[in-house]
């Protein structure tokens, strides 16, 4: 189970956030500001430093006009 939740699966799901934000053009705060939250949230979950549960990235797959299997198809 440890291998699931490693280090490397963040840093993947980060990647996928940031370029998925990158593509539309948003930065990490103007994501922030619609996300509600702060820039350092966005900051930590792309750079893989942080474990996201599945409300927040829901809430970064609607901000981002896509979806949560999107964001984790990697």
């Amino acid at each position: 189970m440890s291998d699931f939740l490693s280090k490397p699966h963040r840093i993947k799901l980060g990647e996928a956030i940031r370029a998925r934000r990158e593509a539309l053009g948003i930065s990490q705060a103007s994501l922030a500001e619609t996300m509600s939250c702060g820039k350092k949230n966005i900051y930590e979950v792309e750079k893989g430093l942080v474990n996201v549960g599945i409300d927040f990235l829901t809430r970064i797959a609607f901000a981002l006009n896509t979806t949560v299997n999107d964001l984790i198809e990697f």
